[in-house]
């Protein structure tokens, strides 16, 4: 389906929504402990339905209400006959791989075709012991995660770290992760510790590059809260840069979430926002030329790109190789879109150029390419062109965000579907 959207003001407060990184780990290492954990304020989308039934599949049992989750963690595993169905979730796939391999020799993961071309044979070359085989749908795996030492690039993606780091109370004793391209302080590799040590796991750090799990440490049952989503609510914050009336709250100011960059990138380009009485808003300035590095927080490229359009210079953004591996190509279709709707936008080797405009067209269609942060910068930038744009396949949203137009509406925003 397809969605028209309406230039017009947006005003009011939105709660950010809740982090669906974190609520994918903690419903992970909810599942991974013994009695009952509780999550409140989860996210409840595509993705994390994906590893709520994943989870499930193996004997996990998990009940959620409208605020929370209830997770009894495993107790007795259960192999199941069919295979696990990912959706589009490449996070629940790739976080999941490295435990279940510890519980069968041999498993079926089922997902989009483009999910499965988005995994990269060299992120699943590093997970030795394990064999893969790539059909159509299908990614099919098999063997023991059995080394003593493990060397992971993250060069493509970080959460097959993440997932190894989850597993580690199920792999070897004393099994070593290390670190190549990707630091250590990378904020989901931070993201995930932080989540694994609020349910009880005790890490060791050998050197700056790598860590072990504590011998005798294992997953304790516990009550974990989901904080604000900085991925997501960078769109409400950059409508509140053209809309000076609208708010974001439940956002945490001391988050890791290396989304919360969000406000350095902003700065960098010469505009400043305020939290005050729990609220973010725009305080001053206008989008200026600077260069920016993506590289760490790819979800931030489309918004960010947005907001790059409609400025007085030239932004440059970095680091944009990872988004050929996000639900679409991101890269190209951030430059097509914004191109198509009036912008000036190339790339050029690892590179975006964005050559900023007072006011773009509009009028036409935009393909999101069933990319959901496409859709939502899409949206956001749909109030800001001389006429209606039209984004295709917008349902896509659901994969991160099921309320998003809700929102949209409840604040002033003009839609509808054709």
């Amino acid at each position: 389906m397809d969605l028209i959207i309406y230039p017009q003001h947006l005003k009011g407060i939105v709660e950010a929504p809740p982090s669906k990184s974190y609520t994918h780990r903690a419903i992970i290492c909810a599942s991974l402990a013994c009695g009952r954990s509780v999550i409140h304020n989860p996210l409840i989308c595509n993705d994390t339905h994906a590893t709520i039934n994943a989870l499930k599949a193996i004997g996990v049992n998990i009940v959620y209400y409208e605020t929370r989750i209830e997770i009894d963690g495993l107790n007795e595993i259960h192999i199941p006959k069919k295979p696990i169905f990912c959706h589009e979730s490449a996070s629940t796939m790739r976080m999941l791989i490295p435990f279940f391999s510890t519980l069968h020799h041999e498993w079926t993961f089922l997902g989009s075709e483009y999910l499965i071309k988005r995994l990269q044979d060299d992120d699943l070359h590093e997970l030795k012991g394990l064999s893969f085989e790539k059909q159509n749908k299908e990614l099919r795996f098999r063997g023991q995660l059995n080394q003593s030492e493990y060397l992971l690039s993250g060069h493509n993606t970080s959460q097959f770290i993440s997932g190894m780091i989850m597993a580690l109370p199920f792999l070897t004793p004393s099994t070593k992760l290390k670190f190549q391209a990707i630091d250590i302080n990378n904020p989901y590799v931070q993201l995930t510790m932080v989540t694994c040590q609020h349910f009880g796991l005790e890490f060791l750090f050998p050197d700056s590059s790598s860590l072990i799990l504590k011998t005798g440490s294992h997953y304790q049952k516990r009550e974990f809260t989901v904080e604000g989503d900085f991925s997501n609510s960078a769109c409400w914050l950059a409508a509140a840069y053209f809309n000076p009336q609208l708010r974001v709250s439940g956002l945490n100011p001391l988050s890791r979430q290396g989304d919360a960059r969000f406000f350095k990138f902003l700065e960098k380009m010469k505009v400043k926002y305020r939290y005050e009485d729990g609220d973010y808003f725009y305080l001053n300035g206008k989008i200026a030329s600077a260069e920016i590095d993506i590289s760490e927080t790819p979800d931030l490229a489309p918004i960010l790109a947005a907001v790059a359009a409609l400025g007085t210079g030239t932004v440059i953004i970095s680091g944009i190789d990872k988004l050929q591996y996000k639900e679409s190509n991101r890269a190209l279709a951030i430059m097509e879109g914004l191109n198509r709707l009036g912008g000036s936008v190339e790339i050029i080797d690892n590179r975006m150029v964005i050559h900023g405009k007072a006011l773009l067209d509009g009028g036409c269609e935009v393909d999101s390419y069933n990319d959901h942060r496409m859709v939502m910068a899409f949206a956001i930038l749909g109030n800001q062109v001389r006429s209606p744009l039209i984004i295709k396949n917008f349902a896509a949203v659901n994969k991160s965000y099921p309320n998003f137009f809700n929102v949209f509406q409840q604040i002033g925003g003009k839609t509808e579907v054709v």
